[in-house]
């Protein structure tokens, strides 16, 4: 970057270093990428999924869907989980479409395109002249000879003409074929050798006659009339092409009208020195129009017609936002109905689940009235919830020392009324009994007079009880059968 040439250029052996790695079309990428609508659109999938509740991973040694915490708790993978990835791709595919619809819908489906159709006017000139044997080859005079005026006077002047073009095309129109004498001093006599006539197609072909005694009587009577005597004249050949028709469904006009110059004296016609090519006349042309193309939309490097990007947008926003409606009923139901749902809905961030075994019924159990006393102390404590489930009992449990503040709801939903830590109703007392003597928790049931759903809910809400279970069942099985 120096404002002087160096004075020496580096060689390959100069270089320290090698290649290791080569992406193609990397960098085009990367343009696109960096794109201001391209960034706005990455950078909002950016915050959907920083904004993500949890990570979607698997730990490696979770085959059975349980994983270890850090402090000795069994946690169960969320069946929730699933629903967040479902919801977080609907999420993500609502923006996606939302980014392509506006750019799509922003732009016309179709953009004017300017379309230049070319062509060229060619021409070819060629003459001809009848003389005595001996002085040209084959007894005539031929493009490039001089025309001896002391041997013919009549030479035949040709003229073909071409249009040239890869255009689909409907060409025709007209022409003619005249000569000019002159001199240097701006006079001028016209002659015509061709009558106008017109042409159908690209091409056509035409002939006069050059009579060089008729040029030297209009000579005569200018060098006469004006007291004047050249030495040499000017003659120039001039076709007159007008050219009308369709070029690509465009309208075309053109006129062309090439010249081919000779030098005329006393004793010879001899075709002028040009630095062009005089005998092969050629005119390019273009034809400028406006041609209706499908308009494009560009995102994060990819190009979608407007068309396909607005079925594309449209049918993303349908599905994302069908998705996000079912998810919604789901949400309200659970709302409504199902304090299980509810909790679960409104406080998952919150919730680790555990199995039954893991919860420390040692210490002193404090059942909460609701889930939001239990929440505000989580809160306070900077703690989780551990979440289990046992007998179709939702128990939540937050622990501080040797002290487990709870909150019980059933499977139905119901929260479940808060229990002592003793066992003390009748029923109980009748239910293990009869528990320790059968070992059969449904004849239990039977003998105590309560549900079945009522002993659950019960054992659920009473560690004490919940022992006093498992001892008269371990009872039942060391008695012998009778």
């Amino acid at each position: 970057n120096n404002d002087f040439l160096d004075m020496y250029r580096p060689k390959p052996d100069d270089l320290v270093g090698k290649a290791w790695l080569h992406i193609p079309s990397l960098g085009r990428l990367l343009i696109q990428v960096r794109q201001p609508r391209n960034m706005a659109v990455l950078a909002a999938l950016l915050v959907i999924l920083l904004l993500a509740p949890r990570k979607m991973t698997r730990h490696p040694a979770n085959r059975r869907g349980k994983r270890s915490s850090g402090q000795g708790v069994s946690v169960m993978s969320h069946p929730g989980e699933i629903k967040e990835a479902a919801l977080l791709m609907l999420a993500v595919t609502l923006v996606a479409a939302l980014a392509l619809a506006i750019l799509s819908f922003s732009r016309p489906l179709t953009r004017s395109v300017p379309v230049e159709h070319t062509y060229t006017h060619a021409g070819g000139f060629s003459y001809t002249a009848e003389a005595p044997d001996g002085i040209y080859d084959n007894g005539r005079a031929r493009t490039g000879d001089p025309i001896f005026r002391s041997v013919t006077t009549i030479v035949r002047i040709n003229f073909d003409y071409q249009f040239r073009t890869a255009e689909p095309n409907d060409i025709g129109g007209s022409y003619t074929l005249g000569a000019e004498v002159s001199d240097n001093n701006g006079w001028r006599r016209a002659v015509e050798l061709h009558p106008e006539q017109s042409f159908q197609g690209t091409a056509f072909t035409t002939t006069g006659v050059l009579d060089l005694e008729k040029l030297q009587a209009l000579i005569d009577q200018f060098e006469e009339q004006a007291n004047l005597s050249r030495q040499e004249y000017k003659v120039t050949i001039t076709p007159q092409v007008k050219v009308s028709g369709r070029l690509g469904g465009q309208l075309l006009q053109e006129d062309f009208a090439p010249i081919l110059v000779f030098r005329l004296n006393d004793q010879q016609l001899q075709l002028a020195q040009s630095d062009s090519a005089p005998l092969q006349p050629s005119e390019p042309g273009t034809l400028q129009s406006i041609d209706t193309k499908p308009n494009t939309v560009a995102l994060l490097g990819l190009k979608f017609d407007v068309g396909s990007a607005r079925r594309i947008a449209l049918l993303g926003l349908g599905i994302s936002m069908l998705g996000i409606a079912w998810f919604g009923v789901g949400i309200v139901k659970a709302l409504q109905g199902n304090e299980v749902g509810r909790i679960d809905l409104k406080y998952k961030p919150l919730l680790v689940m555990i199995t039954e075994s893991s919860i420390d019924h040692n210490g002193k159990v404090i059942d909460v009235a609701t889930i939001e006393d239990l929440v505000r102390l989580a809160e306070r404590l900077g703690t989780v919830m551990l979440h289990s489930v046992q007998d179709d009992v939702h128990q939540y449990v937050v622990h501080e020392h040797n002290i487990a503040y709870r909150y019980c709801v059933t499977a139905a939903g119901l929260a479940a009324s808060p229990a002592g830590t003793h066992v003390n109703d009748a029923w109980q007392e009748r239910f293990l009994e009869a528990l320790r003597s059968d070992g059969r928790i449904a004849r239990a049931c039977a003998a105590a007079d309560v549900w079945l759903d009522t002993a659950k809910q019960a054992r659920a809400r009473s560690p004490e009880f919940a022992r006093a279970w498992d001892d008269a069942l371990a009872s039942a099985q060391r008695s012998p059968k009778g």
